[in-house]
């Protein structure tokens, strides 16, 4: 009983510890599909908000069939490209970094299916944690004292239940 409660105190220090900071946050998450024999098009508006570096990716998920030729372009709307990325026949997924500003963009996917004529992709367009001040951790609330109070009672009775079990053994 004592190993498991001192198991489950130290996950969660280790979680306060880690905070929002080490993750990423998915700016534009997508999964399309293109049809037909000639190279299709899709566009993707997405905004960002918070200036700092950024990274994009492109997966060609091989259902029903895999593309002879994928690309993917990011540009600010009405701007020059950022960055781009082509994916040779069966090497998915690619990716790549760019640093974007606040405002808004277009995500463009060139693809030509293969022999079926139909291919389905991912892309994703998320933040780079901890570079460029793009994932700022936010000022964390304080516990209302009735929530301490729970805790601390909460661990009490675990103490007690220990103290218990220990004492009956």
């Amino acid at each position: 009983m004592m190993r498991s409660v001192r198991y489950a105190v130290i996950a969660a220090v280790v979680a306060l510890a880690v905070g929002n900071s080490a993750f990423a946050a998915v700016i534009l998450a997508k999964s399309d599909n293109i049809l037909g024999a000639d190279t299709g098009a899709k566009i993707y508006e997405f905004a960002i908000g918070t200036a700092g570096d950024y990274k994009a990716s492109l997966f060609d998920l091989g259902t029903p069939d895999t593309f002879s030729l994928l690309s993917m372009v990011i540009s600010p709307t009405g701007g020059d490209k950022l960055g781009s990325v082509t994916i040779p026949p069966s090497t998915s997924p690619a990716s790549f970094s760019f640093h974007a500003g606040i405002g808004d963009y277009t995500l463009q996917v060139f693809g030509k299916p293969g022999e079926i004529h139909a291919g389905s992709f991912s892309v994703k367009v998320e933040t780079v944690p901890g570079i460029g001040g793009v994932d700022t951790p936010s000022p964390t609330a304080v516990p209302e004292p009735t929530s301490w109070l729970m805790l601390i009672a909460g661990i009490g009775l675990l103490g007690a239940v220990s103290l218990r079990n220990r004492n009956s053994a």
